[in-house]
């Protein structure tokens, strides 16, 4: 048992690492599946999936934490904390829902219930043992899988069709919602303008380049507005902090080829980011000018009639509110189908 022990603290971190990546990893694995069984058990495949590898990280964590207690500076264990405090609270939200099982497992489409929130502990206790001079691997082999995924949903032909079974409209990537996509495009894309700009060798910083410009053209062209808003915010704060600073100039290139790819994009794919922005201003107009509550609730896609509902909710349930996912029963008592609100904040 001590060999073990001693076998393990000396190579924790190094495993801590192999399941970051081995997560990282499955979404081609997800790919090679689906094209060579073609199922309806799909989206349950990657559930299964996270859950084992949510599992086996909880399992390294805790005992990666049992192990360096001792060591552990509990003046920077805020974020656990915090941590801590909201899964306390997600239980009894959960515990004392109207409907425990969904609040506890999820529903089918999205899965998320507090087992969920366990398994992304499990993740991030794993993380938090990760060693720094592993962060870079582990930020290339993210970025190398997101572009693959993106390369072979750009083509859009017959045979990313069959790779791709859930992608009923183009630019999904693995998932069944392009929004989904745009989620994990958003993240991707940060981490490779990182990598770009804080890679010395000039071979490597023109393959990151060449997979930076395949994620903008990909989040462009997947045209989910909220992620694209979301890089590009992102784009002008480190921009206007590393200008302030004056520091990293590169920005200022990276930021000029975002807006040149969506500027060729937009204009030769129907005005995508173009029409989207033209929808943000005229909500904004309505929602200042009109008083005409049925045309107000259709702003933001419709959603400002959910947002406004979610809100009333809220009210109602101040303390622990109705548990995860279970909002969408409520909605559909009152005719909405929806299953979130489609705000995080709310």
């Amino acid at each position: 048992m001590k060999k073990i022990s001693n076998y393990f603290i000396k190579y924790h971190n190094k495993l801590s690492s192999l399941m970051i990546i081995i997560y990282i990893l499955l979404p081609l694995f997800l790919i090679y599946n689906n094209y060579e069984n073609v199922t309806s058990k799909y989206v349950n495949l990657w559930y299964d999936l996270t859950f084992i590898m949510g599992c086996i990280s909880a399992v390294v964590g805790i005992i990666n934490l049992l192990f360096n207690i001792r060591k552990i500076d509990f003046k920077k264990m805020l974020p656990f904390t915090l941590i801590f405090i909201f899964l306390m609270l997600a239980f009894i939200a959960a515990y004392t829902s109207s409907d425990k099982k969904i609040a506890f497992e999820g529903e089918w489409y999205r899965g998320v219930g507090y087992y969920t929130y366990l398994l992304f502990l499990g993740f991030y206790l794993n993380a938090i043992n990760v060693p720094k001079k592993d962060y870079k691997i582990i930020a290339t082999i993210f970025a190398i899988v997101s572009t693959v995924i993106s390369i072979i949903s750009l083509l859009n032909n017959e045979f990313t069709h069959k790779v791709f079974i859930w992608n009923k409209r183009p630019y999904n990537g693995i998932f069944m919602n392009s929004n989904h996509f745009g989620y994990y495009l958003s993240i991707s894309v940060i981490v490779m303008i990182f990598l770009t700009i804080y890679e010395k060798n000039i071979i490597k910083k023109i393959i990151y380049y060449i997979m930076m410009s395949i994620s903008f053209i990909m989040i462009i062209s997947n045209d989910t507005f909220g992620s694209y808003l979301g890089v590009l915010m992102g784009l002008i704060f480190v921009l206007t902090y590393s200008i302030i600073k004056k520091k990293n100039f590169e920005l200022i290139l990276v930021t000029l080829l975002f807006f040149i790819l969506s500027l060729i994009i937009s204009t030769s794919n129907g005005s995508i980011v173009k029409n989207n922005f033209n929808q943000l201003f005229f909500d904004v107009k309505v929602i200042k000018n009109s008083n005409d509550k049925k045309i107000v609730d259709q702003t933001g896609t419709s959603r400002m009639k959910l947002w406004k509902y979610t809100y009333k909710i809220i009210k109602k349930n101040p303390w622990f509110g109705v548990g995860p996912n279970v909002v969408s029963k409520i909605y559909l008592k009152d005719g909405i189908r929806q299953g979130v609100p489609h705000n995080f904040i709310l």
